[in-house]
């Protein structure tokens, strides 16, 4: 029994980077924050979504959002959501702040505390508490910079502008995203271009070997740190954002184009009849 206790309280240290600690709170965070609170969030949506009643007097809005007024009936399982992922950042984030003293907070080693910060600033956009989903995009975009998550927290960043409202800050935030995603393409097209080196003749060596050159090993050089890309799976959400942009501003040509682009790149049948029946009225 004392092993065991030994063996759970050494695992759930969010001090020490050992493998049997990330993996009790990378499986933790994973699955008790960020996996239930967005099935919760999912669920809640769907059943919003089921109810909506279309105008199709109007073009139809490419994202079903609830209004003030019925974004109430959301509030019980969007909070579910906030505090499971809440709890999970307070007590799987590593290593913990409060825990450590330390005012600088180190690189996190519980590979899935971005995305809780995520799923907690989605269920405060669907309450439509704006600024409390701002503050949480915000700071998973200047805290995960080496993280795919910070294009996700910036594209939710726009979504958030757009549905407040302030055009000028979506268009800002649109541009930075469309930008990176143009130099991602670039980036990969160069590597693709890239020939590989031809592999050298191997030299011919004798089969005996001195006791130095046994022990020789090849200096280990460190890791360069790369600039993170833009991800393609972001890309069907980003070309449909730029269409919901461009509609709210009456911009119908180069929303068609979007739409266009962004069926294409879509492979929900629901999703896509939507999209269409939309650019059908555009």
């Amino acid at each position: 029994m004392l092993a065991l206790a030994t063996v759970a309280n050494w695992g759930c240290s969010t001090e020490k980077n050992k493998g049997i600690n990330r993996g009790y709170h990378n499986m933790t965070a994973r699955y008790n924050g960020y996996f239930n609170a967005n099935e919760i969030i999912k669920e809640s949506l769907k059943t919003y979504r089921d109810a909506y009643k279309e105008d199709y007097s109007k073009i139809l809005p490419i994202y079903v959002y609830a209004d003030e007024k019925s974004a109430s009936t959301l509030y019980p399982n969007m909070d579910r959501a906030i505090t499971k992922t809440s709890v999970v950042i307070d007590k799987h984030s590593m290593p913990n702040p409060k825990k450590s003293g330390k005012k600088e907070k180190k690189a996190e080693w519980c590979k899935w505390i971005d995305n809780n910060w995520m799923v907690m600033g989605q269920a405060h956009f669907y309450k439509r508490e704006f600024a409390a989903a701002r503050e949480k995009f915000e700071y998973v975009k200047n805290t995960y910079k080496n993280l795919e998550t910070k294009y996700d927290a910036q594209l939710w960043l726009a979504k958030t502008w757009l549905e407040e409202g302030n055009m000028q800050e979506a268009q800002k935030a649109l541009d930075k995203l469309q930008k990176a995603r143009e130099e991602g393409d670039e980036a990969k097209e160069e590597k693709k271009s890239e020939k590989k080196p031809e592999p050298e003749p191997k030299k011919k060596t004798s089969k005996k070997k001195s006791k130095s050159s046994k022990k020789r090993k090849a200096p280990v050089k460190p890791e360069e740190e790369t600039e993170v890309l833009f991800p393609e799976y972001l890309n069907k959400d980003l070309v449909i954002l730029q269409a919901d942009y461009f509609i709210r501003n009456e911009k119908y040509e180069k929303a068609i184009e979007k739409l266009e682009e962004g069926i294409k790149l879509t492979k929900k049948k629901r999703e896509k009849a939507r999209l269409t029946f939309i650019l059908a009225q555009v």
